[in-house]
């Protein structure tokens, strides 16, 4: 695995008066901005807060040299200068908190569930689409599940990448190909607002044995996707 040459961050900014709610809005596009411009890896970003507001990011460069790039690049200055409009820059020794140890702090859960988390692809030939991604990316694969035609888990790079692994199967839909699978809370709950935005059911709720519950739908465009509903005991 490729060391990480980066360091993890720990920035602090104090919001100016009633303009906290405006801070964590505009801070949703602070990471994700470093890293699709190459600056930040894909080590889980921490957003919390201490008991006087202050709002607490943590994140790693992708590298030394990344860090001192951003600092020059004009996208990254514009939204710091945004940033800056809205809050105090901070030390982490000015936060009360960070004076003593196991220091206490509120988790900001993000507000955004419905994620992509994972990839299908469907092939004729499975072990002619695995050999050749393999060759050209590296991806590695594990056979999951019983029977004759095995799903076979693909595990395309190492923590902390950004990115998101998938699998390689038999085509079993005519409309198949790659098929991005979203994560939801409830199939039930997305497949009725699916089908009152104009989408259909093209496989049913089906239970995954200690994974959870999944269903593929087409978008208005006829494009295939999954929902999958994490559930231990499903069975």
């Amino acid at each position: 695995m490729k060391e990480n040459k980066g360091c993890v961050v720990v920035c602090c900014y104090r919001p100016r008066a009633g303009r906290q709610a405006e801070l964590l809005e505009l801070l949703k596009d602070h990471v994700p901005t470093l890293r699709m411009l190459g600056f930040a890896s894909g080590h889980p970003r921490t957003l919390m807060t201490a008991a006087d507001g202050t709002v607490v990011e943590i994140f790693q460069w992708d590298s030394d040299e990344a860090a001192r790039k951003a600092q020059e690049h004009p996208e990254v200055r514009e939204i710091w200068e945004r940033i800056g409009a809205l809050a105090e820059f901070v030390p982490i020794g000015s936060v009360a908190e960070a004076s003593r140890p196991f220091s206490p702090f509120t988790s900001i859960v993000p507000d955004r569930r419905d994620r992509v988390i994972h990839f299908e692809i469907e092939a004729d030939d499975p072990e002619r689409l695995k050999r050749f991604y393999g060759e050209v990316f590296g991806w590695e694969y594990n056979a999951f599940g019983p029977g004759p035609s095995p799903y076979w888990l693909t595990d395309t790079g190492n923590e902390p990448m950004p990115g998101i692994d998938g699998g390689i199967l038999k085509k079993n839909m005519p409309e198949g190909g790659v098929i991005h699978v979203i994560r939801v809370d409830s199939v039930d709950a997305a497949l009725d607002k699916i089908g009152k935005a104009g989408g259909v059911v093209c496989v049913p709720k089906k239970a995954i044995p200690r994974v959870g519950y999944l269903a593929y739908c087409l978008d208005p465009e006829e494009n295939v996707f999954g929902l999958m509903q994490p559930d231990m005991e499903a069975k």
